[in-house]
This record gives structure tokens, sequence and C-alpha cells, in this order.
């Protein structure tokens, strides 16, 4: 779905910002405003149910996880979406190996191996099919 940006209301006395970031702000909030719109009216004119009943999940969805009070419950998820959201942006694949690099950095020191579990990375590799984030083949094959 175009536009799944994050909505929030903003209000200047809220946040310490200065007045042409706030100005900023505003701006990109009407663009927002301006793109969800043009979805729904769109999809009002071909008389696509679906994407209104899309449209109708994602508002309930994020009713409790607007800007200021979202905690993330899953944290893993929440950065397999945000690597997901990367990896279709630059169409690259990335190994189960490096996606489990990323979700431990703030663990990992300089230098140190990421210790390999003895299942190999099988519920990551759920995790990451749930998702949708596509990986590259990590086991080689040897040609017919």
């Amino acid at each position: 779905m175009r536009g799944k940006g994050i909505i929030f209301p903003i209000s200047k006395r809220e946040y310490d910002i200065s007045e042409e970031e706030f100005q900023k702000l505003q701006e990109e909030m009407k663009k927002q405003e301006e793109i969800l719109s043009g979805i729904f009216l769109e999809a009002v004119k071909q008389h696509n149910g679906e994407m209104i009943m899309q449209l109708a999940k994602a508002v309930w969805y994020f009713k409790d996880k607007r800007y200021p009070n979202f905690v993330p419950q899953d944290r893993e998820r929440t950065l397999l979406l945000f690597l997901k959201a990367i990896a279709t942006e630059t169409k690259e694949r990335l190994s189960i190996r490096q996606v489990a690099q990323f979700l431990d950095l703030d663990k990992l020191t300089p230098g140190e191996k990421l210790p390999v579990p003895a299942d190999g990375f099988s519920s990551l590799r759920r995790k990451c099919k749930q998702v949708g984030l596509r990986l590259s083949d990590s086991r080689k094959t040897r040609p017919e």
C-alpha cells in the first residue's frame, strides 16, 4: 500500500523544536494527508472495497501506536520490518547471518563473531518469512 508513513498530530508546545523544523513537519504532515486522501478517493472511484478495508484495518491497527507513546512489543520483528524496507528499496537480499548480526548489533563488540545456534537460525528464518523479508540463498547447491 502506498503512503504507509506514520501520521501523528504535532503541536509546537509538546516538543522543543525550532520554528523552521516545526514548519517542515507541518508541511510533511500535509503531504501525508494528501497522499492518504488520494489513496482513499482513488479506491472510492474504482469501487475497490478491498483497498478501503485495508485502509480501515490500518487505521484500527495504528490507533494505539502513535508517535509519542509507541513502544514496540516485539523488538526483533520491528527491526526486521525496518530491514525489509531497506532491502526492498535497495533491491538487495541479505543472508541470514547478516540479519542476525544486525539484530544483535548492540550486544556484539567490534571484531567479535556471532555464534551460530545449533538450529541454524531456524526461528529467525521463520520470523523473516512471516515479515516477508526475502533472504539470499544460504546453502550452496551443486549443478545437476
